[in-house]
């Protein structure tokens, strides 16, 4: 059972594949947002958005995010396998 008391949270959140659950359904997302979000744009015909510098954009943001979702995790709470 889960309470709201910051140790509880704390030794949930420094688990090892929590941590890696949380990373995942933050990062797949923005991935497949980015991904549908170009495609969109070239069904609507902007030639640009076949470019690289679109795809560095989007899938850019994507990898950014991502990489802030890691340092958040690395950095909130320790990883403890107890």
């Amino acid at each position: 059972m889960v309470d709201r008391h910051y140790d509880t949270w704390i030794s949930i959140l420094g688990n090892p594949i929590v941590k890696l659950y949380l990373l995942v359904i933050i990062a797949v997302p923005f991935f497949h947002f980015a991904h549908r979000l170009r495609y969109l744009l070239v069904d609507f015909g902007v030639k640009a958005a076949k470019s690289l510098p679109a795809q560095v954009i989007f899938y850019g943001g994507a990898v950014v995010v991502t990489g802030v979702t890691i340092w958040v995790l690395l950095t909130t709470a320790p990883i403890s396998l107890g």
